[in-house]
C-alpha cells in the first residue's frame, strides 16, 4: 500500500503499533513525540496532518478497536489536530454490535 497510495504524495509513513486490541494509542503518542500539539498550527510545520486506520477486522489479524481505544485516539486526534480517515470496509460484518469511531465525538463548529 506504501508505495502506491502514499509515496507519490511525497508523504511519509510512521508506523505505529498494533496488538489485539487494534492500534496503540500510546504507541500514537510515541509517535506523535517529537512534536507538540501547537506544531500543528505553526505553517510549514512538518507534524503529521493524517490518521489513517481501520478500526475493525483489520489484516491479518482481524484485530478491532475497543471503544475506550477509540475514544483515547480521538483525543490524541484532537490534541494533535488529526484528520481521521478510516478504512472500515468490515463494520456491516460484525457478528457483535460495533460502535462506529464517528460516534465517539462531536464536531465543534467555529463561526
Amino acid at each position: 500500500m506504501y508505495s502506491i497510495q502514499v509515496k507519490p504524495l511525497t508523504s511519509k509513513a510512521i508506523p505505529v503499533e498494533s496488538d489485539i486490541d487494534g492500534l496503540n494509542p500510546a504507541s500514537l503518542r510515541q509517535a506523535l513525540s517529537p512534536w507538540s500539539p501547537s506544531d500543528a498550527t505553526r505553517p510549514g510545520s512538518d507534524i503529521p496532518k493524517v490518521l489513517y486506520l481501520v478500526p475493525n477486522g483489520g489484516n491479518p489479524t482481524g484485530a478491532g478497536l475497543t471503544l475506550d481505544r477509540k475514544k483515547e485516539i480521538y483525543k490524541i486526534a484532537q490534541d494533535y489536530n488529526l484528520i481521521i480517515m478510516e478504512d472500515d470496509p468490515y463494520f456491516y460484518l460484525q457478528f457483535t454490535k460495533v460502535i462506529s469511531l464517528k460516534s465517539c465525538f462531536t464536531i465543534n463548529l467555529i463561526s
